[in-house]
């Protein structure tokens, strides 16, 4: 099985941490940043299998990182996390082509399935 590259954003350092271990076991690469910005700087730099961002990171927001990641790269998978998850919020992600939407606190199980 190929090396998958996973890009994980979220401004909470613990819930980075949190994440990326639970895929040490896993035959992947975990890259992680805690800003939308330097997420977005990374994203020229390199490419990845899937990206999981929070929706919520401050100037640069995950769906910014969305449309980005689909412009550069449609073929990336990307799933939205968030603690603030409305209908609204999860149609959007879906239109604008995200692969998934999960709810915090994240259910690693379901995350690794997904």
């Amino acid at each position: 099985m190929q090396n998958k590259q996973i890009l994980i954003v979220d401004d909470d350092r613990a819930l980075l941490h949190m994440l990326s271990q639970s895929f040490e076991r896993k035959p992947c690469t975990v890259r992680c940043e805690s800003s939308g910005e330097r997420a977005l700087a990374l994203l020229q730099e390199d490419s990845f299998d899937v990206v999981i961002t929070d929706v919520l990171l401050g100037a640069v927001s995950g769906f910014d990182i969305l449309n980005k990641i689909k412009a550069l790269s449609p073929r990336t998978e990307v799933i939205m996390i968030t603690g603030h998850g409305t209908v609204d919020s999860a149609v959007q992600a879906m239109r604008q082509g995200a692969f998934d939407y999960i709810v915090k606190p994240i259910d690693l199980d379901e995350l690794h399935l997904v």
